[in-house]
């Protein structure tokens, strides 16, 4: 029996063939017709693509593996190279200081500039924004008396004689009802610290005083003293506030309990007051008179200030 392979052709719905850079693509009233677009002839470099320019199909720049693994981020690495991003359990996709991905479980942003993690606000008309929960790992479910981890707020490390401190920042309430943005203000100022000069007043904080409100401040402080020998230690708690009735301002007053406040010394006495002037703003200030002679860096004052009042502050490290 012979095969008629000229009929098979001419009765095919689809043939696939090249003519130039074209490929066959259909038949029409018994013609072929043929692709617009150009192909190329030969296969290429090894894991190349097919992809258009808009006109033709053309081999890719890029280069692709065979096969990636399961749940594999695609990227390239630069030399137009498609590279699998290797996975890792529960993590990210962070960005090395030159901007290479990598997945992992603590990442971690570039110090170049100040940089922020924020909440959006709410979209929906008249409605009030969501929680924001941070919260650190529990202890295995079912396990016994096991501790859930720490969680753990630090301030990046400063270097010599640098400071480093943590704000916690909060809103006071409008006094009427209203639709404008409250100002948020610093309310809880944590690791202060101040070097001063022995007998000397020293400005740590000051508070804005709007006519008609007040200030109020309460701060944990600690005041130490080294002359090389002998050292000294008081450690307390002191409230300070002022009033602003009308533009005439009064009642600038610190407070150092007894009962929250102690001293020690190995020698000599120390003296440690703090004051709130009657301006605005009020200058809360401190004044630690030592009977020893400082070494370098001596007096110095740590303290935490926790500001009770809706004016602003402004701590002075």
């Amino acid at each position: 029996m012979e095969l008629d392979v000229t009929h098979m052709v001419e009765q095919a719905d689809e043939m696939i063939e090249l003519s130039g850079s074209q490929v066959e693509h259909g038949q029409n009233a018994g013609a072929y017709t043929w692709s617009t677009a150009t192909y190329p002839a030969t296969a290429g470099t090894a894991g190349k693509i097919l992809r258009s320019d808009g006109t033709n199909q053309l081999s890719s720049t890029a280069t692709f593996a065979d096969t990636y693994a399961a749940s594999t981020l695609l990227y390239s690495n630069g030399a137009d190279t498609v590279a699998g991003l290797a996975t890792c359990n529960g993590g990210v996709t962070n960005t090395s200081a030159t901007g290479v991905p990598s997945c992992v479980q603590s990442p971690v942003l570039d110090g170049q500039a100040a940089r922020k993690y924020s909440m959006a606000r709410h979209t929906t008309a008249n409605t009030a924004g969501n929680d924001l929960t941070v919260q650190s790992g529990g202890a295995t479910s079912a396990a016994t008396d096991k501790d859930g981890g720490p969680l753990v707020l630090a301030p990046g490390l400063s270097t010599g004689t640098g400071r480093n401190i943590v704000k916690i920042q909060a809103a006071e309430p409008a006094t009427a009802t209203g639709t404008g943005d409250n100002t948020l203000l610093d309310r809880l100022v944590i690791n202060g610290y101040k070097a001063l000069v022995n007998n000397t007043v020293t400005t740590i904080t000051n508070m804005t005083l709007a006519n008609n409100t007040v200030a109020a401040v309460q701060i944990h402080y600690a005041a130490q003293v080294f002359d090389g020998t002998d050292v000294q230690v008081e450690e307390g708690l002191i409230m300070c506030h002022v009033t602003n009735k009308a533009a005439t301002i009064a009642n600038n007053t610190c407070v150092k309990p007894a009962t929250a406040t102690q001293q020690a010394a190995t020698a000599g006495t120390v003296t440690v007051t703090f004051t709130i002037t009657a301006a605005n703003p009020a200058l809360v200030q401190v004044n630690v008179n030592s009977s020893l002679t400082p070494s370098a860096g001596y007096p110095k004052l740590t303290y935490n200030i926790s500001n009770l009042t809706g004016q602003a502050m402004a701590a002075n490290q």
